[in-house]
Parts: structure tokens; C-alpha cells; sequence
């Protein structure tokens, strides 16, 4: 078999076979294919497509690049979530313990932040000495025992889908269809999870800008998911605006917390809409608003989070830590919150120290932005619309004239978008 063969068949937009994918991930993961021909495969898929029992293929192919967990000693229905990525999304901090309260196993691997502000493991570090890396043993341990876990992902797991993805960040080839769906269900379907629940985002700060493209994609992972007997549904989701109130580590985790302690928001909509969707797919039959009302306000929730964070080390000290803003952004004059631009809003808190450019960067946790003030809200002048946190003073200046920019109010008051724009089973 011959890569130059392969290359100009997706070249030429022909359907490739198993074995020519199967060829072409086992090469490049080996060395023998070259990261230039590779970034020729990836482009010619993001211009040309595949075929969904081509991306079945290559799903499969990047599965079987290394190890698949092996999850059978975890008594009960193991279930994930997997969101796409957004600006001030904590939903997976929340969600989990809430899970692992109904007796469902959720044993969640995540990824740290790259280009925004953190990832998942990125705000979980807000609990001091925390061990977010862990042997397949140990997980299983905690998860019989707790009920769940965020972690780190094992060092094997999906090799293929590590390389090609840092080959598409530099290739502008991360935004193919295809080439999310296999990256995302590759990594869930080595979890070895039974039930998969996504959170698709849809928007100006999402991968995918229309809902024709998100529905896209929900359906394609639906699809793969069915390949291999799993229990796949997805959530289509706004991110035209933050979906929390706070962007920044410390601050995000706050607002995870404080879900779990019974205050309402668009993250908490969220929260409950995943938890009713995992619970059906589970074949959880109950008052879904009630149940899920009840292990907030009886404090179920939150005590589940703490016992994860003590089984992976971690301290519980953060759970009473006060959050002090150094500074203020004020209105500029009466009106509406007519937008608030999320990519931009996370662009400017990395900028600031609350993100990283390179992995190798190390994040300020402390550092970030909480609104005071959400789109649609009317303010008055001098009225406090964000607070900013950890900020120094000399990009103080510089930050409020971002805000400027991103925060922008009119005399009309906008049309707000449904939080959930479409559920697919």
C-alpha cells in the first residue's frame, strides 16, 4: 500500500477502504508517514469530507492506536458527557458528582485549556495538591467507591487522536466535521463508557457556527456511537454569549459550587437538561426537575464533589475560599447589555494570565472576570457590569478598553436565543 495512492484518492474525493485508513493512522502514529503528508490527508477530508463508514473507519483506526480501558471491574452504568468547547462552560464540575448521586459510575477523562482561558483539569487545580493523573486501577477504586472522577486521560489512550489534533491546531484543519467526530468519539468510545451524552455548542465563541453544522455533527457522533452498541444522544447548546456568569479558573469552579448550592443560571438550565438526558439513556425513570432539585437542596451534590476532589487529594479548602475583586467596569452610560462576545472575552482573560498560548504555560488561577450583568439586562450609568479579578494594575487601562469592545450596550434591548437550541436522540 502506498500513502502517495492514498493521498490522491481523498484528493480526488474517492471513498477510501478500511484497510487504507487503518494504513494511514497505524503510519503516522509509527513515524513512517511524515507530518507533511499527513497535514495533506487532513486537509483534503476538511475540503473534501468522508464518507460516514469512512469516519467509522477512522474512528476505529484511531480506538485501536492504544489502549482501551478496560472498565469491568466498575459495578454499574458508566456514563460521559463530552462538551466541544465554550467560554465559561463548568458544566462537567457540576454535573458529575450530581451523576454519581443517582448511582450512575462516571469515570471522566479531560483535557486542559489551549487558546482561551482553562480547561476542565486547568479549574479542578483550584483544590490544592489535587492528583489528576492516576492508574487504571486507582481510578476503578475511586469510582467503586466515590461513584466518580475527573482525570486526566491515560497516556495511551488514542495516541492517533493526540498527534493529529496538534498536527490540525497548526494546519487550520481542526474545524472538519469528520475529523471532530472521530477525535471526540474515539476518545469516549476507549473510555469504555455505555451511555454518551454531548454538549454540541453552536455560535460565535463554538467550533461550529450554525446549528446545519451542529446538528451535523450530533448526528454523525450518534452514528459512530450506534457502530459500537453505545447509548449516544447530544445537546445542542448557544455560545453567542458566556454560558456561566465568570470566566477564569478560580472563579468558574466558584460557580460550579455555587450551582450545587442551589443558585439558578443559564449554567444550571444546562446542567439539569444533561443530567435528564444521561438519566434517560441510563433508563432512570423519575421526576427529573424534582430529582434534580433535590440532591442540590439537600446538599447531595455538592458533598459528592468534595468527596471526589479528597479521593484524588486534593483539598477541600477552596470550597470556602472568598473570592475579592480587585477592580470594577462600570456602564458608560444607560441602555441594554445588547452582546457580550465570548471567544473575545476569553481571549482577553488568557491575555491576562488566565489562559496559556503554549501547553507548557502555566495559568493564573486566580486571575479573571465575573459579569455582574448578562445580556438583555438593562443597566444605568456607573452601574457595575463586571468584576475583575487579580488584574494588575498596570493592564487595567488596556483591559477596560477591551471591555469596550466586548461588552457592548444599546438603546434596544436584544432578542435572547434559546440556551438549548435542538436535543438529538
Amino acid at each position: 500500500m502506498d500513502i502517495l495512492e492514498i493521498l490522491d484518492k481523498k484528493r480526488t474525493n474517492q471513498k477510501l477502504t478500511k484497510e487504507e485508513i487503518n494504513y494511514f493512522v497505524d503510519g503516522y502514529v509509527k513515524g513512517s508517514i511524515a507530518d507533511y503528508q499527513a497535514s495533506a490527508m487532513t486537509m483534503a477530508i476538511c475540503i473534501n469530507g468522508l464518507k460516514d463508514e469512512e469516519t467509522i473507519y477512522l474512528t476505529d483506526a484511531m480506538i485501536r492506536s492504544g489502549d482501551i480501558m478496560d472498565l469491568s471491574k466498575i459495578k454499574g452504568i458508566k456514563v460521559d458527557k463530552h462538551s466541544t468547547g465554550g467560554v465559561s462552560d463548568t458544566t462537567s464540575i457540576a454535573l458529575v458528582p450530581l451523576l454519581a448521586c443517582e448511582g450512575l459510575k462516571v469515570a471522566k477523562m479531560s483535557g486542559r485549556g489551549l487558546g482561551h482561558t482553562g480547561g476542565t483539569l486547568d479549574k479542578l487545580e483550584v483544590f490544592t495538591g489535587i492528583k489528576l493523573e492516576q492508574p487504571q486501577d486507582k481510578i476503578i477504586d475511586i469510582v467503586n467507591q466515590v461513584g466518580c472522577v475527573i482525570l486526566s486521560q491515560t497516556a495511551n489512550l488514542v495516541p492517533a487522536d493526540k498527534k493529529l489534533y496538534a498536527l490540525r491546531d497548526v494546519t487550520s484543519t481542526v474545524q472538519s466535521i469528520p475529523l471532530i467526530a472521530s477525535s471526540v468519539m474515539s476518545k469516549k468510545i476507549a473510555s469504555n463508557n455505555d451511555v454518551i451524552v454531548l454538549d454540541i455548542k453552536v455560535g460565535e465563541g463554538a467550533f461550529m457556527k450554525t446549528l446545519e453544522d451542529a446538528r451535523h455533527l450530533a448526528s454523525l457522533c450518534i452514528t459512530i456511537g450506534k457502530a459500537y452498541n453505545k447509548k449516544v444522544s447530544a445537546v445542542i447548546t448557544d455560545m453567542n454569549t458566556p454560558l456561566g456568569k465568570s470566566v477564569g479558573c478560580e472563579l468558574e469552579t466558584n460557580d460550579a459550587i455555587n450551582l450545587l448550592k442551589g443558585q439558578k443560571s443559564n449554567l444550571s438550565d444546562i446542567v439539569f437538561v444533561l443530567f435528564k438526558q444521561i438519566l434517560k439513556l441510563a433508563n432512570i425513570n423519575c421526576d427529573y426537575q424534582a430529582e434534580f432539585d433535590r440532591l442540590i437542596q439537600s446538599g447531595e451534590g455538592l458533598q459528592k464533589l468534595k468527596e471526589m476532589v479528597v479521593a484524588l487529594n486534593g483539598s477541600t479548602d477552596f470550597f470556602d475560599k472568598e473570592l475579592k475583586p480587585a477592580y470594577v467596569y462600570r456602564a458608560k452610560n444607560d441602555g441594554y447589555i445588547y452582546d457580550i462576545k465570548p471567544k473575545e472575552l476569553g481571549i482577553l482573560v488568557n491575555n491576562l494570565g488566565g489562559g496559556r498560548k503554549n501547553i507548557q504555560d502555566t495559568i493564573d488561577l486566580s486571575v479573571g472576570i465575573r459579569l455582574i450583568k448578562q445580556k438583555g439586562d438593562k443597566v444605568t450609568k456607573g452601574e457595575i457590569i463586571a468584576e475583575l479579578y487579580s488584574i494588575q494594575e498596570k493592564d487595567l487601562n488596556n483591559t477596560y478598553k477591551e471591555l469596550d469592545n466586548i461588552i457592548l450596550l444599546s438603546d434596544t434591548k436584544p432578542t435572547l436565543a434559546p440556551l438549548i437550541l435542538d436535543i438529538i436522540e
